[in-house]
C-alpha cells in the first residue's frame, strides 16, 4: 500500500441507506425534483431528500449495480441505495469512481438479483489521501469531458446521416413503385424466427441463436452470445440465416427496427420475435433496411402492433406495409451515398469505444494506487 493510503470500508466513512421504499414510478410528475430510480434518473417529484452530492445505485433488477452521480436536490426511491461522505478525509466524488469498479458488489439473487445494503456498508477499499482524490477526480473529469465530446460527434454524425437519407426517401421520383414488404421477400423467405426456448440452447453448440437484442437500428449489434447444438437445430426446423438477410424486430423499442445480417457469421438462427426478409430480385437488402427504419415506415407498424403485456407486430401485418422504392441502380446510388457517412459514424464509435477502454485502464490503475498523479498537476491546474 502507498503511503497515506488508508484500508477502510463504506460504511466507515459515508452514510448509506435505501432510498425510499415508499416511493415509486407512479407518483413521478412532470416536473419538479429529480428521481433516481433503479433505471436511474428517470423522473420527478414534488419534494427533495438530499442537498448536494451523493451516489444512486441500483440495487435490484437489470442494472443492479450501475450508479449514478446525483447533484442538487434529489431524491432516491424504492429499489435504490443511497451514500455520501460523511468523512473529512473522503470525497463523494471519489466513492462514485469507485463505485464504478467492475464487480466491485456482492449481487445475491438469481430470478432477481439484489444488492444488500450490508454488503454496501462492509464493502472494502483503499482510501488514499485527500488531495490525491481530489486529482484523481478531476483527471477523470477532464477524461469525461472528452469522451463526451467525442460521443457528440458519433451522435452529430448519426443525425446527418439519418437527415440526408430522409431526405432521399421523401425525394422520390417517377419511377419509384410502390410495394409492400411482404412482396420483396423471395417465396416463403419472409417468415418469423424460431420457438427456441431456454431449454434449447447449448453454450457449447456450433449454431448461433439471435435474439432482440443482436437487432440494432440499422446496425448489427452482435450483442448476446447465445447458441444451440447441431440436434436441437434440425429437431427444431430452424431457419438458417444467409448474409444480407434483413432481421426485424418485432417487438419495441423502437418496433420494426431493422439490420442487414453481415457476412463472416457461423450458421445462424432468430427467435420468433425476429422476423427474417431475405430480398428478392429488384430489391437492394442495404437500402430497403433503412427504408423500414425511416419514421414514416415505423409510425405505420406502431399502429399496428397488438398485445397488452408484451406488444408485437405479427409478420402479416408487416408484409401489407406499403413502401416506395427505386431501381436497383437508384437504390445502390442511395446506398453507396449513406455508406460513406457510415464510415464516418463507425470511426467516431471506434473512437468512442476506446477512449471508454482507456479510461477503465487509467481509473483501475488510479484507484488502486498503481499510478500516481505528481503534484505537478496542481500547479497546472491552478494555471488553467
Amino acid at each position: 500500500m502507498r503511503e497515506g493510503w488508508t484500508e477502510t470500508t463504506l460504511g466507515d466513512v459515508a452514510e448509506t441507506s435505501w432510498g425510499n421504499t415508499t416511493v415509486t414510478k407512479k407518483q413521478y410528475r412532470d416536473s419538479g425534483f429529480m428521481a433516481y430510480s433503479a433505471s436511474g434518473p428517470d423522473g420527478f417529484v414534488d419534494w427533495f431528500e438530499h442537498d448536494g452530492k451523493g451516489v444512486v445505485l441500483s440495487a435490484i433488477g437489470a442494472l443492479c449495480g450501475k450508479t449514478w452521480l446525483a447533484d442538487g436536490r434529489w431524491t432516491p426511491i424504492k429499489n435504490t441505495i443511497w451514500f455520501k461522505s460523511i468523512s473529512d478525509t473522503c470525497l463523494t466524488e471519489y466513492l462514485f469512481l469507485l463505485s464504478q469498479t467492475p464487480h466491485l458488489w456482492p449481487i445475491r439473487g438469481q430470478a432477481q438479483p439484489f444488492i444488500a445494503l450490508g454488503d454496501v456498508r462492509a464493502m472494502e477499499f483503499m482510501l488514499p489521501p485527500l488531495e490525491e482524490q481530489r486529482r484523481i477526480v478531476d483527471l477523470m473529469s477532464s477524461v469525461d469531458s472528452y469522451i463526451a465530446a467525442l460521443q457528440q460527434q458519433a451522435d452529430a454524425a448519426r443525425s446527418a446521416r439519418s437527415a440526408v437519407l430522409s431526405e432521399l426517401l421523401a425525394a422520390g421520383g417517377d419511377d419509384w413503385t410502390e410495394t409492400t414488404l411482404g412482396e420483396i421477400g423471395l417465396t416463403g423467405l419472409f417468415v418469423d424466427g424460431d420457438w427456441v426456448e431456454s431449454k434449447d440452447q447449448d453454450p457449447a453448440g456450433e449454431f448461433r441463436l439471435l435474439q432482440l437484442a443482436d437487432v440494432g437500428d440499422g446496425v448489427f449489434l452482435d450483442k448476446s452470445n447465445r447458441w444451440m447444438n447441431s440436434e436441437q437445430f434440425s429437431r427444431l426446423r430452424c431457419t438458417s440465416l444467409h448474409p444480407r438477410d434483413i432481421l426485424i424486430a418485432r417487438m419495441p423499442d423502437p418496433i420494426a427496427r431493422a439490420c442487414v445480417l453481415p457476412s463472416g457469421l457461423p450458421t445462424c438462427a432468430t427467435v420468433v420475435d425476429v422476423a427474417i426478409l431475405r430480398c428478392g430480385e429488384g430489391f437492394v437488402p442495404e437500402f430497403i433496411a433503412p427504408v423500414i427504419n425511416d419514421s414514416t415506415f415505423r409510425a405505420e407498424a406502431q399502429s399496428l402492433l397488438t398485445g397488452t403485456t408484451r406488444q408485437r407486430i405479427s409478420r402479416s401485418n408487416l408484409a401489407k406495409i406499403v413502401l416506395a422504392v427505386p431501381s436497383v441502380a437508384e437504390q445502390e446510388q442511395i446506398v453507396e451515398t449513406v455508406s460513406s457517412m457510415d464510415e464516418v459514424i463507425e470511426s467516431a464509435d471506434k473512437a468512442v469505444a476506446d477512449a471508454k477502454n482507456l479510461r477503465s485502464g487509467l481509473l483501475s490503475d488510479l484507484l488502486s494506487g498503481a499510478h500516481e498523479i505528481p503534484e505537478s498537476y496542481d500547479r497546472l491546474l491552478g494555471a488553467a
